[in-house]
């Protein structure tokens, strides 16, 4: 994959950010994004595996790296933002958000509608313990969600050319 348009739905510290980044083509941008540090309301419940309740930084992994330059901190509640500009541009999106069932599946469903052509989704916590309602609402996409095994990832890719 050399994805140019890398779409993240959850920044948290950002570390997942950095190793997107890290890993893109030299002139890929990663759009990351995650709720306001000083407005945490959301549309739906938080239910985040407990790291609601962490003080930290939102990017702080990121900041200050070489990486720096090519990511572009997006600030909102992922149920309510206007990814309209992304419609169909990402080649490669990573999912790791809210892991509350309503959450996942709006999430899940604006991921679909910004995949690019053979790009590939990617949601973190496919895992009972860690995120059941990331595995119900991948359970009741339309698309094709396989686990990576031995991971907590799962995976889907979208029909036609490979995204770049």
């Amino acid at each position: 994959m050399q994805p140019r348009l890398i779409l993240e739905i959850g920044t948290f510290r950002g570390a997942s950010t950095l190793l997107l980044a890290m890993n893109a083509p030299e002139d890929a941008l990663v759009y990351t994004l995650d709720l306001p540090p000083d407005d945490r309301r959301t549309q739906h419940p938080l239910q985040i595996g407990g790291v609601e309740a962490l003080a930290s930084s939102v990017g702080q992994r990121y900041r200050g790296t070489p990486s720096a330059s090519r990511i572009r901190q997006l600030y909102g509640d992922s149920a309510v933002f206007d990814f309209s500009p992304y419609a169909a541009r990402a080649g490669l999106i990573y999912v790791d958000g809210n892991h509350e069932y309503a959450n996942v599946r709006t999430d899940s469903q604006t991921a679909l509608r910004c995949l690019a052509p053979g790009g590939v989704i990617l949601w973190d916590d496919y895992h009972p313990v860690y995120g059941p309602g990331v595995m119900q609402a991948l359970h009741e996409l339309p698309a094709e969600v396989v686990r990576i095994q031995g991971t907590r990832l799962a995976a889907c890719r979208g029909a036609g050319p490979h995204a770049g």
